[in-house]
């Protein structure tokens, strides 16, 4: 059965063991080969009519199409080929050309230039025959005998004188036209080909060798292909160009940036040594004797600009620190003429001192410089690439009229080749020769019944198999309380058989369409039960099902269920009015409760009136004692029906009204039946559920569709409903197991129904 905690909850803290075996059966546990294998056995019992119904049509359909097939006679004749010319033609002695013109040949047999005088004989004879009757559909088969230059033909039909005299009429035929060919060889057509095919072979031979000396000159090996990857190449070194273009142009504009930030001249910047230049200067910061120089020589000038203040310019003082300044700055200058190269002004002196921004421009200069050299490197080698180029593609197109006009004459001539060549082949013809001539069939050729028969049996049961699965695979409903219960893995707890009195009556206790409710009568007075009660199998199931509910509490007894289905038309208000009149019937005090506010039909069953029930005590202020009502054939039995009409069920079923009147009906009876709206679409029963002690599913057999019940079981699985189990209703050919041993015990319905009306009689 699998855990079913998780799936089924028990909100009243009771914990199921195991559930009583309330049916027949060989074997009550599930194991999962053993029950494989039971419901493929069962599977089969039920599809076996319609899967032998078929294998048995099937069957006797073959039997007696191949009874009834007539007797077919076959006839041959066989003709030998033999080319008229000799075998000199170089086409002829390729591989494979001997295998073509015999299929060539069997087509020019079976053409409808040959078959058509045929049937003209036939029809003048035997009436109408078309060429598919006598081609296509295989009557007339045409075969190359291996190893041998001989053609053999057979013809079949039920009837074996026109089988020969097909034969023969083919014969002649064939021998008729093999005797034109040859008449029509020397036509002038063939020797119009023979006379110019040597000249267009000789011509082909010249063009292909002049075509491929001008491949081999200029290395043409793929002519179109090399020349547009030649226009492609010349297109990307023409963009390759452009961009080096461009790149020289921001390289040579950051050059000159730099160079300025470097404080080199105008004339230093356009000169190529500009780079040089800054290296320069940068080793005269770094030269320490250049430096000191370069610091006393500032010392000096400092001193001028003190003393030039104090003193006037032609003084002793301010001469002496002039001729000092003239002195280094000649130093000075002298030292960076060495370093730099170049001849210098007093007021071209570099005055540098050490820097790490100056270093770092000075870097950037020379990186510069460097990628200008490469930019004009590669400038110049794509100039070369791109004159290189041109002079291939002036070339080639120079040669391009030359091997154009060859490739052309060349296709054309060769097409006249191919031309000619069909042509000749088209006229050659050949020599049939009758070697084996047609005779008339004395046996029919062998049909091998038997086997079709055989094969046409196992296709039936194949067939009558495959019938049964798919019946089975498009059938969505259970057929048996062992698959109800395996695929649900719920308790079963009842097990109701399908009952005639269930069908619309026009007794006096039911209605057209309402289920008939058999009546118990009251407790005799030596308190002993009348022979009605046990004399049904139909009211035994429903003793079980009470048993079975009361068996599932454990620290107290059950007191309120809700009995529903997945949908509607599955027997759940016929299950509740019969399990209640059976609790009562056993002195339990039991209200029926009838929820389905939608669709009443407790008081349709009893025959009750219906103006004052549930909805009336849930919207107004009705008593729940005013609105129950006892059944007068039971003395524990009381009803509690739907009422009037309700616009908004659920908003009365939620109201704390309706918990307070559930509890107050526990205290009072001892078993209280719900019973509410199917689950699948309506949350009546999962609201109702949550203040009972739990719910009992009702499922038909052979109605209730399995996806509907397993989505009902998804949905309060949700809900957190406290299932107690499963009922299988409507079960065609069940008995109790309590009455499988004791049949006499059993009273015919027609006896129930004389005891009924003599209690009846009693009771009034």
């Amino acid at each position: 059965m699998g855990n079913k905690s998780e799936l089924f909850p028990q909100g009243n803290g009771k914990y199921f063991h195991s559930q009583p075996v309330i049916y027949h059966t060989r074997n009550s546990k599930y194991y999962q080969d053993g029950r494989k294998l039971e419901e493929i056995w069962t599977i089969i019992r039920r599809r076996f009519l319609a899967a032998a119904g078929v294998a048995i049509t099937i069957t006797a359909s073959i039997f007696v199409w191949t009874s009834n097939q007539k007797p077919l006679y076959e006839g041959k004749f066989r003709l030998r080929l033999e080319p008229l010319t000799a075998q000199d033609d170089e086409n002829q002695s390729t591989p494979g050309f001997e295998s073509l013109a015999y299929q060539t040949q069997m087509l020019v047999l079976r053409s409808h230039k040959l078959i058509t005088p045929v049937i003209e004989e036939i029809n003048k004879r035997y009436g109408k025959t078309s060429y598919k009757s006598l081609v296509k559909n295989n009557h007339l088969r045409i075969k190359h005998i291996e190893g041998t230059s001989v053609l053999e033909v057979r013809y079949r039909d039920s009837d074996p004188q026109k089988v020969h005299f097909v034969l023969n009429q083919l014969a002649d035929n064939y021998i008729k036209y093999s005797r034109q060919q040859e008449a029509s060889y020397h036509h002038k057509d063939l020797e119009l080909a023979n006379r110019e095919l040597p000249q267009v072979r000789q011509e082909v031979d010249r063009l292909q060798e002049e075509l491929l000396k001008l491949e081999l000159g200029y290395k043409l090996i793929d002519y179109d292909n090399q020349k547009q990857q030649l226009s492609t190449q010349i297109s990307q070194i023409k963009q390759q160009q452009l961009d080096t273009h461009i790149q020289l142009k921001e390289a040579q504009s950051f050059y000159q940036i730099i160079s300025q930030k470097l404080g080199l001249s105008s004339n230093q910047v356009k000169d190529s040594r500009a780079s040089e230049l800054a290296l320069a200067q940068v080793t005269l910061a770094e030269n320490p004797y250049y430096q000191k120089m370069l610091n006393h020589l500032e010392q000096v000038e400092a001193e001028i600009a003190i003393e030039s203040s104090r003193y006037t310019p032609d003084s002793p003082t301010i001469k002496t620190l002039k001729q000092q300044q003239y002195n280094f700055l000649s130093l000075v200058r002298s030292e960076a003429e060495q370093v730099l190269g170049i001849k210098l002004t007093d007021t071209d002196v570099p005055k540098i001192s050490p820097n790490s921004i100056h270093q770092q421009l000075t870097q950037k200069l020379v990186d510069q410089s460097i990628q200008i050299s490469v930019l004009q490197a590669r400038q110049q080698a794509l100039a070369e690439e791109e004159e290189s180029l041109e002079q291939d593609m002036k070339q080639m197109l120079a040669i391009d009229p030359k091997y154009t006009s060859l490739r052309h004459k060349l296709k054309e001539t060769t097409q006249r080749l191919d031309t000619l060549l069909e042509l000749k082949e088209s006229f050659q013809p050949y020599s049939w020769e009758l070697i084996l001539k047609p005779k008339q069939p004395q046996y029919p050729i062998p049909q091998h019944q038997e086997l079709q028969i055989i094969l046409g049996a196992i296709a039936g049961i194949l067939l009558g198999a495959g019938t049964g699965w798919l019946m089975e695979r498009l059938d969505h409903v259970f057929h048996s309380p062992d698959e109800l219960k395996y695929h649900t893995q719920l308790p079963l707890l009842g097990v109701i058989p399908y009952h005639q009195a269930l069908k619309p009556t026009n007794s006096s206790t039911s209605r057209k369409g309402i289920p008939f409710v058999p009546s118990f009568p009251k407790v005799q007075k030596n308190n002993s039960t009348p022979k009605l009660q046990q004399a049904s199998p139909f009211l035994e199931a429903f003793r079980f099902l009470h048993r079975n509910i009361g068996l599932l509490g454990c620290d107290k007894p059950i007191q309120s269920i809700v009995i529903s289905s997945a949908r509607p038309e599955d027997g759940k208000s016929t299950v509740a009015v019969h399990l209640a009149i059976v609790a009562a019937a056993m002195g339990r005090r039991v209200l029926l409760v009838d929820t389905n506010l939608r669709r009443p039909r407790v008081h349709k069953i009893f025959g009750l009136n219906n103006q004052l029930g549930l909805s009336n005590v849930l919207s107004k202020r009705i008593k729940a004692n005013r609105a129950i009502q006892q059944v007068p054939m039971w003395d524990h039995l009381h009803v509690l029906t739907a009422g009037s009409p309700a616009q908004d069920p659920i908003r009365l079923l939620c109201a704390p009204k309706m918990g307070t009147l559930m509890e107050h009906f526990n205290a009072v009876f001892d078993l209280v039946i719900y019973d509410t709206p199917p689950v699948i679409g309506l949350a009546d029963s999962r609201l109702l559920a949550a203040n009972t002690d739990g719910m009992v599913l009702v499922g038909r057999l052979n109605k209730t569709d399995r996806s509907v019940l397993m989505q009902a079981l998804d949905e309060l699985k949700t809900s957190r409903t406290n299932l107690l189990g499963i009922v299988a209703n409507d079960v065609e050919n069940y008995a109790t197991s309590s009455y499988y041993h004791h049949q006499d015990y059993y009273t015919t319905d027609s006896a129930t129904m004389k005891v009924k009306k003599l209690l009846d009689q009693n009771m009034r």
